[in-house]
């Protein structure tokens, strides 16, 4: 409940008054305090009645928009950041996040046009790269690419940029430039010295404090807008089993930015180690489009299949992960007996000659199954094939008689 009395808000929570006789200026400040700590929520309640104090007050607008953004409240940040907007003559930074939430929320067009308007003024922040982003999500590679690199010329250690325009020259069919980019985006994620000393400082914390203030001061140094570091905060807390907040900040910076591989990854990671294969489906099949090289990606989305009985989605994702890495002895356990499944059910369907080639590749796999080769010498014998019939029979004694 809020009052005016003597030009001043006041604001009752709880039956203690707060903000009595502050003005606008002084309850910005306190908001500001609060945002270079990542503390979004608590900004948030100063800056609203700063606005209703003052509601020229662009700057206290733009602030609150942010929070809002940071929050995941796309609906009321959209609504302060235009207010900023409208406000502002030269609202840049408004503009930058305004093109954002279009490109959150799949308005290609005018997230184009947004970050357009910003890239031939000075450098603003990462615009470059979110407008390769929108471009890249258009179709369009090659203004992705020139984007991209632009972004790069400018910021030549962002990974995000280069793992985007691996994605780039990957759709243009220039596979040495998209491995040369592939390579420079994982370089520069182990380099990211800023980050690593705030995962050190983020480890501290809970080395040597109680977790509810090692959590605060992990939030403090890794919460907000940025992906990268949100991915971080995810990890450090699943490290840690907090399993909850670790979801939710992988969630947010997977929102954020839907072309970066790693949210998606580590939230689909989370999600089967809690055995909730429902949910990390998702997540992890974004990540397997966005690298389908990645060998722990394609065999945990394959386990995940397997386990909620997609039989032919499995079988493409463990096919993937043997090829990826032949001697994994896990993965092809699993891929053959993906393959045994799928042709015992084809041959209970007397679908025999769909079924041969099934037991034929599980074979290749582990030929010292013995019960596989009469299952094959029983297809082979329906699809009048008898020697096949008869040698593939003969195997399986064999194998049988073996110690």
């Amino acid at each position: 409940m809020a009052w005016r009395a003597s030009g001043f808000l006041l604001l009752l929570v709880s039956g203690r008054i707060l903000f009595a006789g502050e003005d606008a200026q002084s309850l910005l400040g306190q908001a500001l305090k609060q945002i270079e700590l990542n503390r979004y929520e608590e900004a948030a309640v100063p800056l609203q009645y700063a606005v209703q104090l003052d509601p020229a007050l662009a700057i206290a607008h733009y602030d609150l928009g942010v929070c809002y953004f940071a929050l995941g409240r796309f609906d009321a940040a959209r609504q302060s950041l235009a207010e900023a907007q409208r406000l502002q003559a030269d609202g840049r930074f408004a503009t930058y996040y305004l093109a954002r939430l279009d490109l959150l929320e799949g308005h290609i067009e005018p997230a184009i046009l947004g970050f357009e308007s910003l890239s031939g003024g000075p450098p603003l922040a990462d615009e470059l790269y979110y407008l390769g982003s929108a471009y890249f999500r258009k179709g369009d590679f090659e203004l992705a690419g020139r984007s991209l690199s632009k972004a790069i010329s400018r910021n030549p250690e962002d990974a995000r940029a280069h793992f985007l325009l691996a994605r780039v020259y990957r759709k243009l069919g220039n596979e040495p430039e998209a491995a040369r980019q592939f390579a420079a985006s994982e370089r520069y994620r182990s380099e990211d010295q800023q980050r690593a000393r705030d995962i050190l400082a983020c480890d501290s914390a809970f080395a040597f404090q109680p977790p509810d203030a090692a959590l605060a001061r992990c939030r403090e140094l890794l919460d907000g807008t940025d992906p990268t570091r949100l991915v971080s905060l995810g990890i450090a807390l699943a490290e840690r089993q907090l399993y909850d907040g670790a979801k939710t900040a992988l969630a947010k910076a997977e929102r954020l930015d839907p072309e970066n591989f790693e949210p998606h990854y580590n939230l689909g990671l989370i999600c089967f180690k809690l055995r909730d294969y429902a949910a990390a489906r998702t997540p992890l099949e974004a990540a397997a489009t966005l690298r389908p090289e990645h060998f722990e990606t394609a065999a945990i989305l394959g386990s995940t299949l397997f386990t909620l009985g997609d039989d032919y989605g499995a079988l493409r994702l463990l096919r993937r992960a043997h090829e990826l890495r032949p001697g994994d002895e896990k993965v092809k356990t699993l891929l053959f007996e993906q393959l045994k499944i799928i042709a015992r059910h084809l041959a209970a369907k007397t679908e025999y000659a769909a079924a041969a080639p099934f037991f034929e590749e599980a074979l290749q796999l582990k030929p010292e199954e013995s019960e596989l080769h009469i299952d094959l010498a029983q297809v082979a014998a329906e699809l009048g094939d008898s020697a096949k019939a008869e040698r593939e029979k003969a195997l399986g004694e064999s194998y049988r008689r073996r110690p």
